[in-house]
């Protein structure tokens, strides 16, 4: 009689009370699912240097595969300029066809250099908190400086090859 008493005087949690995960503090989230504390992001930098760099590049290596859509970004930039020079630019006139492709050249890239600014200061936040369960800030930092120069030596790589081909082929074909 006196366990029967016990159970009387002693609340049971519910079915629905005992299936929902506790948080870390031992409190029970509204939804059912657990509450993680958010990182402390203040030790990263502003700007990702890896993804204002080699976004297209940098960005599927850290699971943002939208990046690629750079590729062609920067084809159509790189032709813009390329028809620029060939059309001869705003010595012709501003509504000639040289300039009009120059006022699109100067459009276009400023507009890639836009995006791709706005990319690079909100990506390494990004990339850090999709690792940060596995690695440290440091951790993450760290691989970040070696990715920093990866993606200036493919950004030089590609300045070079483009320049090149814009010079030796393109516009001495007058394509």
């Amino acid at each position: 009689m006196d366990e029967t008493l016990q159970s009387i005087k002693t609340p049971q949690p519910s079915a629905d009370e005992q299936l929902q995960p506790t948080t870390d503090e031992g409190q029970q989230s509204a939804s059912g699912k657990e509450q993680f504390a958010e990182p402390d992001l203040s030790g990263l930098p502003r700007i990702n240097w890896g993804a204002l760099l080699m976004p297209a590049v940098w960005g599927p290596v850290h699971g943002q595969w939208i990046t690629i859509l750079f590729y062609p970004l920067w084809l159509f930039a790189d032709t813009s300029l390329t028809n620029a020079v060939i059309f001869g630019g705003l010595g012709s006139g501003l509504l000639s066809t040289g300039g009009l492709a120059t006022i699109l050249a100067a459009t276009v890239v400023l507009g890639t250099a836009a995006v791709t600014f706005l990319y690079a200061s909100t990506a390494g936040r990004k990339a850090y908190l999709r690792v940060a369960e596995r690695m440290t800030l440091q951790e993450y930092l760290a691989r970040e400086r070696v990715w920093t120069v990866v993606c200036a030596l493919i950004a030089l790589l590609f300045i070079v090859l483009a320049t090149w081909y814009n010079l030796a082929v393109r516009i001495p074909a007058g394509v």
